[in-house]
């Protein structure tokens, strides 16, 4: 017996497709926060220099941190790193590692400033190769941007 109601296919495949679906594509190369690896308690062992410079960023945070709760203003503390040996330095780098923002500066006909942020806010790696005059200058700078 003929069926009386015509029978419509409906479901994947049963339509005519004009268009293809095009999605956005999705972020790739995503940096997420990663804790930087600290030394070994034994290659803390004679590297006084590297101990003094972090000694030296906890008392320029703590009175930055006092400054800034009496409203006033001071200039952002500079840590010369220049007397450190390469060694120290790198450890130093270790420890500090990188956060998210770093920057590059440079001038015509002269030398460039590179920044780099610490994983640690408000405590940055500052190289100014020649920008103000000849010398290289490596310091850690304290305080906002």
């Amino acid at each position: 017996k003929p069926f009386a109601v015509p029978v419509v296919t409906l479901g994947p495949g049963s339509q005519e497709e004009g268009e293809t679906l095009d999605y956005m594509r999705m972020p790739e190369g995503m940096q997420t926060f990663s804790v930087p690896v600290l030394p070994e308690p034994e290659q803390l062992a004679g590297r006084t220099p590297v101990k003094d410079v972090l000694r030296a960023i906890l008392g320029a945070l703590a009175t930055l941190a006092t400054v800034n709760e009496a409203g006033a203003s001071v200039r952002n503390p500079r840590i010369d790193l220049q007397d450190m040996d390469e060694d120290n330095r790198r450890l130093l780098g270790q420890i500090l590692g990188e956060g998210e923002v770093s920057a590059r500066i440079a001038g015509e006909g002269a030398g460039e400033v590179l920044i780099q942020e610490s994983v640690f806010a408000g405590v940055w790696r500052v190289i100014d190769a020649g920008l103000g005059d000849d010398a290289i200058q490596d310091y850690i700078e304290v305080g906002a941007a």
